[in-house]
């Protein structure tokens, strides 16, 4: 089923919109309609004690042997995984009908405001790498949980519709109605017959491996199927779009598909898709191998982003060296413009005195020019050695003027 996927229902749709449930020691409040597929709704309720917002998984048996131990089964497998941060939690279960002939069933979830389908959209199907590896690593430890169990269990319906995001921002896989602890290889045709019935029922097509799609190969169908999922997840994290589209069957069994090379992925990423895309299910990693991976390439996304912030800082460092260098260089030119201001003071007073002292030396040239005239009229009552005397001293007198004026 697509819980919280792209089929969507009015909440007056909802039959059991504005009705009360009983679930377990809960009480709760229907109030619109989430999503709907196959023979189950879900509801966004309201716990009437607490006030707690939960999600309803109605779902309709209709007394249904078949269908009742397959709920049943399900609450047990969620009921066992109870704990781990990214398996959606079940917080209670309920059934209505007589026992062995129950008519509806009801599981009392968390309630999921986000989910990986509508991440994609609004990114247009374009996640950033390390948004990327974060939900593939949730959804990884809850597969890595469910292998961890005695025996192990497969989920095998993993995809992109059974991805949750938590109020408070953990993606979560939910939809345990697949899972299995069944791990075989189907020798007869009536054995073959039986369990592709079940396969076309329980699994998406896009996500199939190839051993599910032809069991005449006569491989062990185990948790390896998991594994071949979650390389086409990491595909549609990474790239926006399945690997194989739709029913491709002959695309999976020749395990044809193009690795874009836009936009740009860590080539770990890239050979971890292609190790979980390998079509004989020994050759792909179990899941502790493939978390390995995972963290080797997040620990290279984070020495690259190391890198790069060494880098920037090192262009830091250059920069303020530089703003240094032109603080400097800004210090002396100010200080060689306080100079040449203070020159520039300096030479304009020295060329206004100077201009002063030409204007005294005009006036004190022109009263020597009257004096000269008097001593000449003197000079030529004088005898000739008088006269001499009387020229010497009007020149010693013309030249301290002068002396005086540069002074």
């Amino acid at each position: 089923m697509k819980l919280f996927g792209r089929s969507r229902k009015s909440a007056a749709h909802g039959p059991l919109c504005n009705k009360t449930v009983q679930v377990g020691k809960n009480t709760v409040l229907c109030e619109s309609l989430l999503g709907s597929g196959g023979y189950a709704d879900i509801y966004r309720v309201t716990d009437l004690a607490s006030g707690a917002t939960y999600a309803l998984k109605h779902l309709r048996l209709n007394g249904d042997p078949t269908l009742i131990q397959e709920v049943q089964r399900e609450a047990k497998t969620q009921a066992r995984l109870k704990g781990h941060p990214n398996v959606l939690r079940l917080h209670a279960v309920a059934f209505a009908g007589p026992r062995g002939g129950e008519t509806d069933g009801f599981f009392l979830l968390d309630f999921c405001p986000g989910n990986l389908l509508d991440l994609l959209a609004r990114h247009n199907y374009l996640l950033e790498q390390a948004t990327a590896l974060h939900i593939f690593g949730c959804v990884a430890r809850a597969v890595a949980h469910m292998h961890a169990q005695s025996p192990p269990m497969a989920h095998r319906d993993l995809k992109a519709e059974n991805v949750l995001m938590l109020p408070d921002g953990t993606w979560v896989l939910c939809d345990y109605g697949s899972a299995t602890q069944r791990a075989q290889v189907y020798e007869t045709a009536e054995a073959m017959a039986a369990e592709e019935e079940v396969i076309r029922k329980h699994t998406t097509p896009a996500y199939r491996p190839p051993e599910m799609w032809d069991l005449y190969q006569r491989q062990l169908i185990d948790t390896k199927v998991d594994i071949w999922a979650l390389g086409v997840l990491l595909f549609v994290l990474c790239f926006g779009r399945l690997p194989f589209a739709g029913d491709s069957k002959l695309q999976i069994l020749n395990g044809k598909y193009d690795m874009p090379p836009t936009p740009s992925r860590a080539p770990q990423l890239r050979a971890l898709i292609r190790a979980m895309l390998a079509l004989d299910p020994a050759q792909r990693p179990d899941i502790r191998q493939q978390l390995a991976a995972l963290r080797a390439s997040v620990l290279g996304e984070v020495e690259a982003l190391r890198g790069q912030v060494a880098a920037l800082s090192d262009q830091n460092q250059a920069f303020v060296f530089r703003i240094k260098q032109l603080e400097d260089y800004a210090q002396r030119q100010e200080a060689a413009v306080a100079r040449l201001s203070q020159q520039l003071a300096d030479l304009q007073q020295q060329q206004q005195q100077q201009q002063g002292c030409n204007n005294s030396r005009t006036d004190g040239v022109s009263s020597a020019a009257g004096s000269g005239s008097g001593a000449a009229g003197v000079a030529r009552r004088r005898s000739d050695g008088a006269a001499a005397d009387g020229q010497a001293g009007m020149a010693g007198g013309s030249f301290w003027s002068t002396q005086s004026a540069v002074l």
